[in-house]
């Protein structure tokens, strides 16, 4: 069993966090909390995933933080991210595309504040801005199921679409496609 999953005795008081606009001085903190999400949810001895599979990914690598920070510096009108900060502290964030498709790109909870509301604040904001009158889709790795739960909570559905994340060793991981009907 992988020792960074989830336990909800190790969780800190739960405390308000706040969503910004991600700035470009955010990308090291997204690049963190994107590779700590997935270290803590996809590294899985049953299904073969090691740590270096998600190494491999290579999502902090200073380059793709430099050209995460220029995408933050001239944002699109298509593409925003958000920030959830808890007294000053990037904890977690969310991407998100609008225009012919509709996508929630990625959320990310760093482990020692999930479980406290950020990425169902994440997830609303997010909504949000994509609009109420479009169909929104998102991904998540089928056995995330603590993330599935949420966004069937805040109204997804599984479609029979499925998708893959191959790592360079050869192994994947097999991937849901979510909706959330328009209104």
């Amino acid at each position: 069993m992988n020792e960074h999953k989830f336990n909800p005795e190790k969780q800190p008081a739960a405390k308000a966090g706040q969503i910004f606009d991600a700035s470009p001085e955010d990308a090291r903190a997204i690049a963190v909390i994107r590779k700590r999400g997935w270290e803590t949810t996809y590294v899985d001895e049953e299904k073969g995933i090691t740590r270096a599979d998600i190494d491999s990914r290579g999502m902090d690598d200073e380059d793709r933080i430099q050209r995460h920070q220029e995408r933050l510096k001239e944002p699109s009108e298509n593409a925003h991210t958000w920030v959830v900060k808890v007294e000053s502290q990037v904890v977690g964030f969310c991407e998100a595309v609008s225009g012919d498709y509709n996508e929630i790109k990625a959320v990310y909870i760093l482990p020692e504040f999930q479980s406290q509301g950020h990425g169902q604040q994440l997830m609303q904001q997010a909504i949000e801005w994509i609009g109420r009158d479009k169909d929104i889709y998102l991904d998540v790795v089928d056995f995330n199921t603590r993330a599935i739960e949420l966004y069937k909570r805040l109204g997804f559905e599984l479609t029979d679409k499925r998708e893959f994340v191959q790592f360079k060793s050869g192994k994947f991981m097999q991937v849901l496609v979510m909706i959330k009907r328009h209104d």
